[in-house]
């Protein structure tokens, strides 16, 4: 039988999921002595095991003893360019990526470097680093690649350029599957990265009449012989690839914020909504 279990009742805007199978183990911070910020949308470690949470008003590092937070300060070019971050991403050599609400910043948390990138580009919604070592950055007005090191010159994707096209500017996350195909879920549907064109193509996964062909997607991510994507509205979608079917998953609140199936057992995936945590 399949069936979805509930067992986190309250959590807001989830942009990450982490899991503990001894939830006795865990620790609540929700006082500001403790815990400065209380609207956590993402959260990473680095390789001296430091926590970084991200939030609507700075980012906290947390290093087992104490918290620092990092904020933005007006007319100070080494503080980030916004306390609201949308999302993180942790890259090699302890770089941090901050995706806030007035561009990208990157944060090498060895020397305390903070670099600021598409300031005029607004709000960093997903970031990615490909097998390839290429750097994308979706925004809610297109997306943008970095093809060197330096990211001194990014390419944009959006709905106006000819070569490289995207059918959507809403860009709500990127991922990429075991075969480095690039795909970046929109409010258009999913669209994966042609290498030869240049440009963005609607997904070949996804079969006709499917939610996700032109609902609004949040997430698509692979599984075992399958894909599984989060159409708002709708649920959870999974794609069977080898038979070109899908099923859907309506859930008792369809705003999923996060989708997770990185487990040591390949048997579950988690959707984080609004409003709870459901496995499936």
């Amino acid at each position: 039988m399949k069936y979805f279990i509930t067992f986190v009742s309250t959590l807001f805007l989830m942009a990450g999921l982490v899991f503990c199978t001894d939830l006795s183990m865990l620790s609540f911070y929700t006082e500001p002595a403790l815990f400065p910020f209380n609207t956590v949308v993402g959260v990473t470690e680095d390789s001296h095991d430091c926590l970084y949470f991200a939030s609507q008003s700075g980012l906290i590092k947390y290093n087992g003893v104490s918290f620092e937070k990092y904020e933005h300060i007006p007319f100070d070019d080494t503080s980030i360019q916004s306390s609201q971050i949308q999302t993180i991403y942790m890259d090699a050599n302890d770089v941090l990526w901050l995706g806030t609400y007035n561009g990208l910043d990157r944060f090498d948390t060895q020397t305390g470097t903070i670099s600021h990138y598409l300031a005029d580009c607004g709000i960093i919604t997903a970031i990615l680093r490909d097998s390839r070592r290429r750097l994308w950055v979706g925004t809610l007005n297109g997306l943008y690649l970095c093809a060197n090191g330096s990211c001194m010159y990014f390419i944009p994707f959006n709905t106006s350029q000819s070569i490289s096209f995207i059918g959507s500017d809403t860009i709500h996350a990127l991922s990429e599957d075991t075969h480095g195909i690039i795909y970046a879920s929109t409010n258009d549907g999913v669209w994966q990265y042609n290498e030869n064109t240049g440009a963005f193509e609607r997904c070949s996964l996804i079969p006709k009449g499917c939610p996700a062909e032109r609902g609004v997607v949040y997430h698509f991510i692979e599984d075992t012989d399958c894909y599984w994507t989060s159409v708002w509205g709708t649920g959870l979608v999974r794609i069977d690839s080898v038979s070109g079917t899908y099923e859907t998953y309506s859930l008792p609140d369809s705003r999923i914020y996060s989708l997770y199936n990185n487990f040591t057992s390949a048997e579950y995936i988690a959707a984080g909504t609004k409003t709870a945590v459901y496995m499936y």
